[in-house]
């Protein structure tokens, strides 16, 4: 792609719609009605509504319903019957678990229980499995791919950029490999069309994207199919990666200077609009009206760029935690976002050195970059006062989102080692050890001391995505023990909610909570939601390479002291993890599997 990217700030729907559906205060979820099929351009519902005169809900919703909306949905579930052959319906994780029920040494514990989940998470990709309808509006506010997908669940009702990476961990564990690939190939095509990924597949996502996952994503498909198989979506791939990359190093670049004269390049989300969220405009119209301080775009531009963190929203943002319109998100260098930035570079690299020429060049100058980013991740965001690495403030000019922020620790995780040399992850891990390994409902996502935010990404809430980065972080430095204890923690909570008879508490959640085993969620903008993609991604990963580790007869007290413990004599014995660097975090030496001989 040669032309700059297609970056548009505009809704994609009627603003004059929007404005009616907020001045007679509509109650219904502003994404419902942005995401309904209309039947007429949003210029032409701007000109019908001038005439209109409504004088309630009631007169707003017959007007929608009979005047411009042709239905309610863009797409349609594929059907497992006359699609079998995308679904598996017994794959190897689940076949691994069926043999071990029968293992009279496991018999009497809860194996069945664990088979159950296992079959249960496959089960639900029937439920969040979509594909476009082949006559898609032209005023539909979904955007064109060519392959089906899958969808978060409940009010997400497209595809998600940063959430498919979890599902395609977990479709690819159920080796539902033709859905995965074709994922990737859509955003492949998105990327070559619009030199970004949007955040979801709106139009009215068009102007921000998600944490870059893509190379992410990529690599997975390398990870787990013969490279013969595949070898020109990864071409393709790299290709549409270099455009990620060079969107993020383009319009989501910051220079920071530490020292007088020394500067250092890092990426910030920084979504610049003058228009409220069109699936939450209400609610982004009433925070700026409410607001005497701040110019209401500026708010709006660190609302946007908030959701284009994936992190919408969390008091990490805020100057102000207890006060959404404090926001300031633009003026943040995030941790995770930056730890991301750099595995991605060190993955276009890999993948370029697998592939070869053309892509050789590509392969040195990825690691060259991700050298300098180190280094840059290492200067700016790491807190010596701290022992750990955190946001920083550009307006500032100070380390921001101390204490426990789940995004603090992504750079270990990626394999970023801390500058000091006396400290090791095993200090990292005793300084969060309560928030990483003591709550049974799992690792929230911030500290205790955020227990009063009013967002979502906040104590107590515990986020799939983020259980998933760290239980494998530690899987990968060779401590099992940990990484079994965490990921036991979200397959415990998903136990729960999946068996309860009450309904409300039934499902697979988005989010968990770290105080209450199997309790959604809460907090923020959104009713708990259910489905749901990133959650059974993660959830299957973890059935699959920890299988019957994930039960245990022992106390969860007795679980986290003996970590404790273990970490503890870790640093006693002044002990420096030898597995962790990005090779191993990030699988960088794994190896594509061999084709499948035939007869």
């Amino acid at each position: 792609m040669s032309h700059p990217p297609r970056i548009t700030d505009g809704h994609g729907v009627s603003e004059k719609l929007l404005e009616a559906a907020f001045k007679w205060d509509i109650e219904r979820d502003s994404k419902v009605l942005v995401d309904r099929v209309f039947n007429k351009s949003p210029d032409e519902i701007d000109q019908i509504i001038e005439r209109e005169n409504f004088q309630n809900e009631k007169d707003f919703m017959k007007f929608l319903n009979e005047k411009i909306s042709a239905s309610a949905d863009d797409f349609e579930f594929v059907n497992k019957k006359s699609c079998s052959n995308l679904f598996n319906a017994n794959p190897n994780y689940i076949s691994k678990l069926k043999k071990l029920s029968m293992d009279k040494d496991l018999k009497g514990t809860n194996m069945d229980n664990l088979l159950r989940i296992a079959e249960t998470l496959n089960n639900v990709w029937g439920d969040i499995y979509v594909k476009q309808k082949e006559n898609l509006s032209d005023y539909s506010t979904m955007l064109r791919v060519k392959n089906p997908f899958i969808i978060p669940g409940d009010r997400f009702r497209e595809c998600y950029y940063w959430d498919s990476y979890w599902i395609i961990e977990g479709l690819l564990h159920t080796e539902m490999h033709k859905t995965a690939i074709g994922i990737v190939e859509n955003f492949i095509y998105l990327l070559e069309e619009y030199g970004f990924i949007p955040n979801g597949l709106r139009k009215y996502y068009l102007n921000r994207t998600q944490p870059p996952y893509f190379p992410m994503m990529l690599f997975a498909l390398y990870r787990h199919i013969p490279l013969a198989e595949i070898s020109y979506v990864i071409k393709r791939g790299i290709k549409a990666a270099k455009i990620e990359h060079n969107f993020f190093m383009t319009y989501r670049k910051e220079i920071v200077e530490i020292e007088k004269g020394v500067f250092y390049t890092l990426n910030v989300h920084r979504v610049k609009t003058t228009t409220p969220r069109a699936e939450s405009y209400k609610e982004d119209k009433v925070l700026a009206e409410n607001n005497n301080k701040r110019i209401k775009e500026d708010i709006w531009t660190d609302i946007k760029s908030a959701a284009e963190s994936g992190w919408d929203f969390s008091s990490r943002w805020m100057e102000d935690k207890l006060d959404l319109s404090t926001i300031k998100t633009s003026k943040i260098v995030p941790t995770d976002l930056n730890a991301i930035m750099y595995a991605n570079e060190l993955i276009i690299s890999k993948l370029s050195e697998i592939v070869g020429d053309p892509f050789s060049r590509d392969a040195e100058y990825f690691k060259e970059i991700s050298e300098k980013r180190l280094k840059a991740i290492n200067t700016v965001l790491w807190n010596p006062a701290e022992g750990v690495w955190n946001d920083y403030d550009i307006e500032r000019k100070k380390h921001t989102s101390t204490n426990f922020y789940a995004s603090n620790i992504v750079p270990m995780c990626y394999g970023v080692s801390p500058p000091d040399t006396n400290i090791t992850v095993y200090h990292i891990l005793k300084k969060f050890e309560k928030e990483i390994f003591g709550h049974e409902g799992g690792m929230p996502v911030s500290g205790i001391e955020n227990s009063e935010s009013k967002e979502q990404w906040d104590y107590p809430n515990v986020w799939p995505p983020l259980v998933h980065i760290v239980a494998f972080f530690l899987e990968r430095i060779g401590e099992r023990e940990m990484a079994v204890h965490v990921a036991r923690t979200l397959i415990n909570s998903i136990s729960i909610s999946t068996s309860t008879v009450e309904d409300k508490m039934r499902g697979i959640f988005e989010k968990y909570n770290c105080e209450i085993v199997g309790d959604y969620g809460n907090k923020g903008e959104y009713l708990p939601q259910k489905g749901f993609g990133w959650t059974n991604g993660a959830a299957i990963h973890f059935l699959d390479q920890f299988s019957s580790e994930l039960i245990t007869e022992k106390s969860f007290e007795k679980l986290f002291e003996n970590i404790r413990e273990i970490i503890s004599e870790r640093i006693r014995n002044k002990c420096a993890s030898e597995n962790h660097t990005p090779e191993k975090c990030l699988l960088l030496n794994v190896r594509a599997p061999e084709p499948e001989l035939t007869n």
